[in-house]
C-alpha cells in the first residue's frame, strides 16, 4: 500500500504521508523520534518482576536496531518498486508501527496462553491471535463495510453469468440469495473504490484537493483494495472498456 501511494504521488522517496496512509491506524505511535533510554538495565540477578517493570517503562523506545531494520525495509520494497528511497522519518515511523504491531500480537497471544492455563507461549497461541485479527473484518480506510445495497445490478449479473455459462458450455442458474449477495458485493466494492479514490484526491496526500477524480485515482484505488493479480486484471479490463467506449 505504501509503494502504491508513493507511485500515485509521482515520488521516488517514501515520506511520512505515504507511511501514515498505508498502515493501519491502530498501530500508530505517538513518538516519531526515538527517545533516549538512559535507565540502567537490571541484571540477571534481579527478580523477573523488576525486569518486566523495566521493559514496561521503555514505552516509545525502539528495540530493533536501526541499520538492520532499514536494510530489511529496503529489501522488501525492492519486491514492489525498484530504486525506491525512504526518508529517515519514514523509516522511524515504520519501525515504531511495526514494533507496536508485534507488541499487540504478542499481548493477544499471551491472553490465549493465560486462558489455557500456561505461562509459556506456543506457536498455536500466535496462530489463534492472527486468525482472530483476520476475522475482525476491518479493511481500513475505504474498506468494505456491511450495509444494504443501494443499486440493483441483478440484470447485469445475470448477463455476466450467461456469458460465463456459454464459455463453459453449460447452462447455469443462480438462486435469489446468491444474486442478492453478489449485488451487495458489487455495491460495497464500488463504494470502497470511490472512497479510496476520494482519499487519494484529498489534501492528506496532495498539495490541494482537485474537484475531479480522474481514471488515475480509480486505478490506484483498485490496486489498493483488490489483491495482486485480480487488481491487475481489473485495471487492464477497465482500460480496454474505456478505450472501446472512447473509440465508439
Amino acid at each position: 500500500n505504501i509503494t502504491t501511494y508513493t507511485q500515485h504521488s509521482k515520488k521516488n522517496t517514501v515520506g511520512i504521508k505515504e507511511v501514515s496512509a498505508g498502515i493501519p491506524h491502530k498501530y500508530y505511535s505517538k513518538l516519531l523520534n526515538e527517545k533516549k533510554c538512559t535507565k540502567k538495565k537490571p541484571s540477571k540477578r534481579n527478580s523477573p518482576e523488576k525486569e518486566i517493570a523495566y521493559y514496561q517503562k521503555l514505552g516509545g523506545c525502539l528495540s530493533i536496531r536501526k541499520k538492520p531494520f532499514e536494510r530489511l525495509i529496503r529489501e522488501v520494497a525492492q519486491d514492489y518498486v525498484h530504486n525506491l528511497r525512504f526518508s529517515a522519518e519514514a523509516i522511524i515511523m515504520l519501525q515504531h508501527c511495526l514494533e507496536n504491531c508485534v507488541v499487540d500480537m504478542l499481548s493477544k497471544a499471551n491472553l490465549s496462553a493465560i486462558h489455557a492455563g500456561r505461562v509459556r507461549l506456543f506457536p498455536k497461541d500466535l496462530q489463534i491471535s492472527m486468525k482472530i485479527a483476520d476475522s475482525s473484518g476491518k479493511c481500513g480506510t475505504g474498506g468494505l463495510s456491511a450495509g444494504a445495497p443501494a443499486v440493483n445490478f441483478g440484470v447485469y449479473i445475470k448477463r455476466v453469468l450467461a456469458d460465463v455459462s456459454v464459455s463453459l458450455g453449460k447452462k447455469k442458474r443462480m438462486s435469489k440469495n446468491a444474486l442478492y449477495q453478489l449485488n451487495q458485493l458489487v455495491n460495497l466494492l464500488g463504494k470502497a473504490i470511490v472512497e479510496k479514490a476520494h482519499f487519494l484526491n484529498s489534501k492528506e496526500l496532495q498539495a490541494r484537493t482537485k474537484k475531479t477524480i480522474s481514471s488515475r485515482e480509480i486505478q490506484s484505488a483498485v490496486r489498493l483494495i483488490l489483491p495482486g493479480e485480480l487488481a491487475k486484471h481489473a485495471v487492464s479490463v477497465g482500460v480496454k472498456a474505456v478505450t472501446k467506449f472512447a473509440t465508439n
